[in-house]
């Protein structure tokens, strides 16, 4: 497989690591963001910021009203209600990325009033105009995020820390900055030859995802409906997004494995084919990442020639 030509565009709120932005004047440590800053485009974004909250500053709360749900974006100390401000910037932030920067990827901070992508405290107001803690939400950034850029890889600094979780969203993310190169080719040579191609190599990967978008991608990229390249394109581009929707489930993962072992079946000597068995099962129990197993096969697939699995993305989906 060819190595990695194009950095992913990654969304990232700029506490992590990169400003002293937080509301108490802090940067947050997220030393996997730090990790990343060779190998991604970051583009930064500090919403509280951006809309005229100082730093420090006094920290705001999501809010819903207790008989519309309808969310507010409050600010306790001072009664300041920063609602359409949020709404408006997000808006115009998030119009700009997706027609002039579409990203692949977006790490926001967690628990972020604004931010957050699903930990948010969430606030109810009674009809005494009390706010009374209930629950939790997207925070109003997040919340348009997820609403007007769906389908793209998001994640927080926490969920970083779980290696199963932090292999899916790099998985995503650079098989996603990938077919943006693929898409641009296609429209530039105004054929489909590199998206058979892409579509060939991430056969395992989207196999893993669940045969049901290894088929319906199968299918677009066939276009026997004639369609014009850059339907198809946009098609693709949506299917691949929503293969990566979830984790794979570990089965359909396990299949892929045992798929790939077949190659080696009558060339490895019992002791490796317990070792990667081992390994398997230590993935199954939750033990490893799938890098484990992975790489087992793919220095065996470089070892033997085996050209087919080293085209493969399923085996090195991430430098």
């Amino acid at each position: 497989m060819e190595s990695f030509v194009r950095k992913p565009r990654v969304l990232v709120s700029s506490c992590l690591e990169f400003e002293s932005c937080r509301y108490d004047g802090l940067t947050i440590s997220a030393p996997f963001v730090r990790r990343l800053m060779d190998l991604v485009e970051f583009i930064q974004v500090c919403p509280e910021v951006e809309i005229g909250l100082g730093v420090p500053r006094e920290s705001i709360r999501l809010v819903a009203d207790g008989r519309s749900g309808e969310l507010s974006l409050v600010q306790p100390a001072t009664g300041r209600d920063v609602t359409d401000d949020m709404n408006s910037f997000s808006s115009r932030f998030l119009g700009e990325l997706r027609d002039q920067r579409p990203i692949d990827g977006a790490i926001l901070k967690s628990r972020s009033p604004s931010c957050g992508i699903h930990d948010t405290k969430l606030y109810v107001r009674t009809r005494s105009g009390a706010a009374i803690r209930k629950g939790k939400s997207p925070g109003l950034f997040g919340r348009a995020l997820i609403s007007d850029l769906p389908g793209v890889p998001l994640t927080h600094e926490g969920r970083l820390l779980n290696l199963a979780l932090r292999e899916h969203w790099l998985t995503a993310v650079f098989t996603l900055a990938d077919f943006r190169r693929i898409r641009e080719e296609c429209m530039q040579r105004g054929r489909m030859g590199p998206l058979v191609d892409f579509q060939a190599s991430c056969k395992l990967l989207l196999l893993a995802c669940g045969r049901t978008h290894l088929r319906r991608l199968g299918r677009i990229v066939a276009n026997h409906d004639r369609e014009a390249l850059d339907s198809v394109l946009e098609a693709y581009a949506d299917g691949l997004r929503g293969a990566f929707a979830r984790k794979p489930r570990s089965g359909a993962v396990i299949d892929v494995l045992f798929h790939s072992l077949g190659y080696f079946k009558k060339l490895l000597p019992p002791e490796e084919k317990a070792l990667f068995l081992d390994r398997l099962q230590d993935y199954r129990d939750h033990k490893v990442p799938l890098s484990a197993c992975t790489t087992l096969i793919r220095s065996w697939a470089i070892r033997f020639s085996t050209d087919y699995l080293l085209q493969q993305r399923f085996f090195a989906p991430y430098p």
